[in-house]
């Protein structure tokens, strides 16, 4: 029970996340490592797969939670960002955590923070409760996906993790993170601690160089995906897009580690996983009816830096050769390497309509607009509904409409189309 006067319900609890949002990201392990010492370490009390990585961490995270539940395991899940509800983040078997609960453990965690005299930012009072929540519930194993980087990331106070995953890295938030990519691999490295096992999909020399010194100072073992595991032919991987094999090797390269650990997965929930695997959010599609009754296709992706804008291209590529025409949706961050995101996709798209998502650090699409190509159909939309239903009156029965550039974008998208397929708003 709650005895906090200003937290009694689920809408005072965002309103305080939301408050601690302000506060922006402070990077520092001290302040939730003094909360969780309170808790008396729940962190190191459930076994951790800790995930690192500029793209594919989500989808990793996504994989290994539905191959180890496929395993008959009671798996914890921590992702960020969520699309719609913040419960979203924090998970078991899949299911959200309840909403009653997350109201109690915030204000749990504030109550110590108060006593402390402490104030934890957005993502850190997140990560304290999905760990305090996962220990209670006795789980088998947690997946924990990093908010930013690694090494001052909140989830960092893992002590000895049954294996870190470094997907790839890439450059991304560059001003945290540095300008080079060997910077940014020392960052994302720093989960790897003591005679652990590491596994990563990453192919750069520099980034290789990195991992393997750091694997050398703390006596781990790196395993590298791209080498070592090729996912069956025949095999169906629930996640679409050309780079999922990618991803799928990696956790299947993490799954061999787990074995070898003792883990007892088979063969067959390897394979039931990977076909069961669901991310919404990344390459989604909907089908949605147009006021004329016709359906047209939307893929939603949250590619939000050049390296998962490329990664959509290539299957924008593919569909293009087919002489589908696109009709795209962009909205962006002003912190992310937009120019570049907007020399990615521009080419491959028809038409554009720009839109701002719903965050303070949301790009103004006049900004955006400059950048596009001259011989391109571009224009802003009020509202991200605004611009799905434009969308959709622009694209034929054989076109399809993309929507990408941030997770914030997808999200608020979602959230419409699926209304809409309710029919809770007529598509006009």
């Amino acid at each position: 029970m709650c005895y906090n006067k200003k937290i009694g319900s689920f809408k005072d609890a965002i309103r305080y996340l939301e408050s601690l949002a302000l506060l922006g990201m402070k990077f520092d392990l001290n302040r939730i490592g003094k909360i969780l010492a309170f808790f008396n370490y729940p962190q190191d009390q459930v076994p951790v797969i800790h995930v690192a990585g500029t793209n594919g961490k989500g989808s990793v995270c996504a994989f290994l939670s539905s191959i180890l539940q496929a395993s008959g395991f009671r798996v914890g899940l921590y992702t960020s960002p969520h699309l719609a509800e913040v419960t979203e983040r924090i998970q078991i078997n899949r299911q959200d955590i309840d909403q009653a609960i997350f109201t109690s453990l915030i204000c749990e965690v504030k109550s110590v923070c108060d006593s402390l005299r402490l104030k934890l930012t957005y993502f850190e009072m997140l990560t304290a409760v999905a760990y305090i929540y996962f220990d209670r519930e006795k789980i088998d194993l947690a997946v924990i996906e990093t908010g930013m980087g690694g090494r001052l990331d909140a989830t960092n106070v893992v002590e000895s993790p049954l294996v870190a995953v470094i997907t790839n890295v890439d450059y991304d938030h560059t001003e945290y993170l540095g300008s080079t990519l060997r910077k940014i691999a020392r960052e994302k490295a720093a989960i790897i601690k003591k005679n652990s096992f590491v596994v990563t999909a990453a192919t750069q020399p520099e980034v290789l160089a990195v991992l393997k010194e750091q694997c050398r100072k703390k006596h781990a073992r790196l395993v590298r995906a791209d080498k070592s595991i090729k996912i069956p032919a025949g095999w169906s991987i629930g996640l679409k897009g050309l780079h999922q094999r990618i991803n799928a090797a990696c956790t299947v390269a993490v799954i061999k580690e787990l074995q070898q650990q003792g883990v007892k997965i088979s063969e067959q929930a390897i394979k039931q996983g990977l076909a069961k695997a669901f991310w919404p959010g990344r390459l989604e599609l909907f089908k949605v009816f147009t006021t004329n009754h016709e359906l047209r296709t939307v893929l939603l992706d949250g590619a939000h830096n050049p390296a998962g804008m490329r990664s959509l291209a290539e299957n924008l590529q593919a569909l293009r050769s087919g002489g589908t025409k696109i009709v795209s949706i962009f909205g962006v961050l002003k912190d992310k390497d937009y120019r570049r995101m907007v020399e990615i996709i521009a080419p491959l798209v028809e038409r554009s309509i720009l839109v701002r998502p719903g965050s303070d650090r949301a790009l103004d699409p006049q900004r955006i607009r400059e950048l596009w190509p001259a011989n391109k159909q571009v224009s802003v939309a009020g509202s991200i509904p605004q611009a799905i239903r434009q969308a959709l009156k622009l694209a034929g029965k054989k076109d399809l409409v993309t929507i990408s550039g941030s997770l914030y974008t997808v999200g608020e998208a979602r959230k419409y189309l699926i209304k809409l397929n309710n029919g809770g708003e007529q598509n006009g």
